[in-house]
């Protein structure tokens, strides 16, 4: 395919690829991962997001704890 459009793309941007190159052109088959094979590479993403938010919650104590109501 892309060799096909660097031989045949034309100055204004316009490609049109004839029949036969896409009669070449395997379909396209895509499988999902799985949500293990996903969490497992997002696993140190997930570990910093929790502490962040268990340190914005301790903050919110610490600061609710000090606020004086008058």
């Amino acid at each position: 395919m892309n060799d096909d459009l660097m031989r045949n793309a034309s100055n204004t941007g316009v490609y049109l690829a004839a029949d036969e190159l896409w009669k070449k052109v395997q379909p396209f088959e895509y499988t999902a991962p799985d949500a293990g094979w996903v969490l497992s590479r997002q696993a140190p993403s997930l570990a910093i997001l929790a502490l962040w938010c268990a340190a914005a919650a301790l903050a919110a104590m610490w600061t609710a704890r000090q606020v004086q109501v008058y």
